[in-house]
């Protein structure tokens, strides 16, 4: 990939990665341009936008405009919402910025230290093929390795929190990790531009404000996120050999999961006092740091009088740990996932039963069949539309064209009910 080292944009490259936007989110942002209008409008700006983007790469200069975003907070179950740590700020991008950022993205990636690097089993997220299935299912079979390595053996999965990941990084430490692994002058240059007067507008009620961020990586924004991950790199080389020596780290994201196994229990505490000095190094290096009150481990067995500290503080040790969505036992028999996740699903389909019947008359037995329906047929990422059709219900705009029709027609009125059905929408 040749071209990443240059900051020429051809219009045919570029027309193709606006066409790839109707691909992801389409959450407008400040400008309230959402991505179908991009797609359905292409032909019009495509070669201004592949002259005017070139002309910011070839610059290094991030449009200011593009840096202003919109904020979405997401309340984080079982957090204090008094409490500016129990949000998830999400920021939602103007339609330019969207495809500045996968541009800069794509070039990033293609870089040869960084795309070997991204190719790693360590990394899981933001990068094409590793997912957060890959991230559980590769924690899971080291944890299981280390299980079955003998009866006395020790194993430990620890999983550390990183305290306010996305929004701590420092910009100094992305920017030096592009340099370290031979990044283009110019992308480096753009990516500095990008991270510099970055703003947040949110709206609560009638309270209004805008933050400026001078530290961290817009979340929900392309490029924030996977620099973020780019972050993460010289941990990553730290690991290098360490798998050998029956440690094995597992990033996805800022979920930080390290898997110990040795033959004792001493041992094993060597070994994961070790990987906790690198941890913390690139944990001051990066301007992030780790939360031991919220860091647990895993430990089918004793260790003896040794304990796992992190920083100075012992980690909880637990029955269960919760990662990535997934509740781990200490004999891998998930039967405690099992049980929540059917405690979940009983819960959530008694209120859709309320819900259905009290909306619409659907009795239980339906609701059932609708739920089955759409677990079993519709994939992750269906529309809203596409998962009504998986469950056998018609999409709104149809419902409400049916209705009108129904009614309509039980009046007897002919001349309207054709009017009715010619409207846009309930055709």
């Amino acid at each position: 990939m040749w071209w990443h080292l240059r900051s020429e944009l051809s219009v045919p490259r570029t027309a193709f990665r606006i066409y790839t936007l109707s691909l992801i989110g389409d959450t407008p942002g400040e400008d309230d341009v959402s991505n179908d209008i991009v797609l359905d409008t292409l032909e019009v700006p495509k070669d201004s936008w592949s002259v005017q983007l070139t002309a910011a790469l070839e610059a290094g200069v991030f449009p200011q405009e593009w840096k202003h975003s919109k904020g979405v907070f997401i309340h984080k179950s079982g957090r204090d919402p008094a409490r500016p740590n129990g949000w998830r700020p999400i920021c939602l991008v103007t339609s330019g910025s969207k495809l500045f950022e996968r541009l800069i993205l794509e070039r990033l990636a293609s870089c040869p230290q960084i795309r070997d690097r991204l190719e790693s089993p360590v990394i899981h997220g933001f990068c094409k093929g590793k997912s957060v299935d890959t991230a559980a299912l590769r924690i899971i079979n080291a944890f299981r390795a280390g299980r079955k390595r003998s009866k006395r053996a020790p194993v430990a999965l620890i999983q550390l929190d990183v305290q306010n990941a996305f929004p701590s990084v420092k910009h100094s430490h992305i920017l030096a990790t592009l340099a370290r692994y031979d990044v283009p002058r110019y992308l480096i240059d753009i990516v500095e531009s990008y991270l510099e007067g970055q703003s947040v507008a949110a709206t609560y009620g009638s309270d209004e404000a805008t933050v400026g961020l001078e530290r961290g990586v817009p979340q929900g924004s392309a490029l924030g996120p996977f620099l973020f991950l780019l972050s993460t790199l010289p941990l990553v080389d730290a690991f290098s050999g360490m798998e050998e020596k029956g440690v094995s780290l597992t990033l996805y994201a800022d979920d930080t999961t390290v898997v110990v196994s040795a033959g004792t229990g001493p041992s094993l505490v060597k070994r994961w006092r070790s990987a906790e000095a690198l941890l913390l190094a690139w944990a001051a290096d990066a301007g992030v740091s780790y939360e031991p009150a919220k860091s647990q481990a895993l430990l089918p067995r004793t260790i003896g009088d040794d304990i796992l500290s992190l920083d100075g503080t012992p980690v909880d040790i637990v029955k269960v740990v919760r990662v990535l969505g997934v509740l781990i036992d200490r004999r891998l028999s998930f039967q405690h996932h099992i049980k929540v996740k059917c405690a979940e699903a009983k819960a959530k389909l008694g209120r859709l039963r309320h819900l259905g019947w009290a909306r619409a008359g659907i009795t239980g037995k339906k609701v059932s069949a609708i739920v089955a329906r759409i677990a079993l047929q519709a994939p992750r990422n269906s529309s809203n539309a596409a998962l009504c059709v998986a469950a056998g219900i018609l999409p709104a705009d149809l419902e409400i064209g049916r209705i009108a029709a129904t009614r309509l027609a039980a009046l007897g009125c002919i001349t309207t009910l054709d009017r009715t059905l010619s409207v846009k929408g309930l055709k």
